[in-house]
């Protein structure tokens, strides 16, 4: 597991490997925005299928689960519907194409391939979302 310290409140927290990036579970990788990017990936896939996408097994050498991890997602952003996609689309009335398009743009195994959050706010699947409805929803729980 990952270990990360939360400075404000001088704790250590854990986080599964399944919601790390690639480049996170390699020595090579470095935490960036864009591997922030691929934990809500994994967070929001989990809430369509009801469980992780991916899991580790105790005794899972890294290399075999990051090749598990290739065959499920893209390479390099070739975002043509792939086995990720199917899986989110077989749940019955979660998910519709754009949400599936929109988790698979985020699950990219390489980096660069990734939506930056610029392009992931700006994604169709969020077309019909109304921020003046949040701030209403706000300013009610603050009477």
């Amino acid at each position: 597991m990952a270990v990360l310290k939360d400075f404000a409140a001088d704790q250590e927290l854990q986080t599964p490997i399944g919601y790390r990036a690639p480049e996170l579970c390699q020595q090579s990788g470095a935490h960036t925005c864009i591997s922030n990017i691929w934990c809500i990936g994994c967070t929001m896939a989990e809430v369509v299928l009801g469980r992780p996408l991916f899991d580790m097994e105790d005794d899972e050498p890294i290399a075999t689960f990051l090749d598990r991890v290739r065959s499920i997602v893209h390479p390099e952003g070739d975002l043509n519907p792939g086995p990720l996609h199917g899986r989110l689309l077989d749940v019955p009335h979660r998910f519709n194409e754009l949400g599936a398009n929109l988790i698979q743009s985020l699950l990219v195994y390489e980096p660069r391939g990734r939506l930056t959050v610029q392009d992931a706010i700006g994604h169709p699947y969020f077309s019909d979302f109304d921020p003046d409805m949040l701030c209403e929803y706000n300013n009610a729980s603050d009477k």
